[in-house]
């Protein structure tokens, strides 16, 4: 039963689920798919490294929904634009990755060695990978939107922290039940079997992926995100 207490809540996470799939998809899946295609090898991590991005994303929403219901509409007083910081985030991850991808391709007679070497590089990238990812998730959370300023208002107005959290917190993990999940999943799934099929090109698929990001983060710098 819907009571008073509970239909905010419920309507951060509708808001949620609609803008996730509007708004959100479109903004976040180019960055997730850049990321997972150059370090990733399979929908499974495909899977954790949305999982680490979104509990980034949550986990940071609620802090914003706390600091809301303390400070009420003062809150808007603080309100600057992140886009040319999460820039510099998304850039960082991308040299971050260009760093980690080795410097050389295998020699072609030495193709099972070249597999390994790329099945050790790809282990190390995803055991790494989570910080990268809990960073980016973290910066996107705390850049404003007009769906995440909306959400804000409601959390302000409520004049509880707790209350404010909760609202935020259901309104980020809306976003992430969204089509994020099926394009973070294909992105995946198209990564390892591009890996599988041309293993000796893993390098040049990386570093294609690092300079992907790039341009993003430039973008984001330069002309707002």
């Amino acid at each position: 039963m819907i009571t008073e207490s509970t239909a905010p809540l419920l309507a951060a996470l509708l808001a949620g689920l609609t803008y996730g799939t509007l708004y959100c998809g479109p903004s976040c899946g180019p960055f997730l798919c850049a990321f997972i295609m150059g370090t990733n090898t399979g929908s499974f991590q495909a899977a954790r490294s949305l999982a680490v991005f979104t509990a980034a994303r949550v986990t940071t929403y609620g802090i914003v929904g706390v600091v809301s219901g303390l400070l009420g509409t003062a809150v808007f007083s603080t309100h600057t634009s992140g886009s040319p910081v999460l820039g510099v985030v998304v850039i960082m991850i991308g040299g971050w990755m260009w760093r980690r991808t080795p410097q050389r391709q295998e020699p072609d007679g030495l193709v099972q060695i070249g597999k390994s070497s790329t099945a050790r590089g790809a282990q190390c990238m995803r055991s790494a990978g989570a910080r990268p990812l809990w960073l980016a998730g973290t910066a996107f959370a705390l850049t404003p939107c007009p769906p995440m300023l909306a959400m804000l208002a409601c959390a302000a107005h409520t004049g509880s922290p707790w209350t404010g959290a909760a609202i935020m917190m259901l309104f980020g993990l809306g976003t992430s039940l969204s089509p994020l999940i099926l394009i973070c999943l294909m992105a995946g799934h198209f990564s390892q079997r591009l890996r599988s099929c041309a293993p000796e090109q893993a390098v040049l698929f990386r570093r294609t992926a690092s300079l992907t990001l790039v341009a993003l983060g430039s973008s984001m710098v330069f002309h707002g995100g």
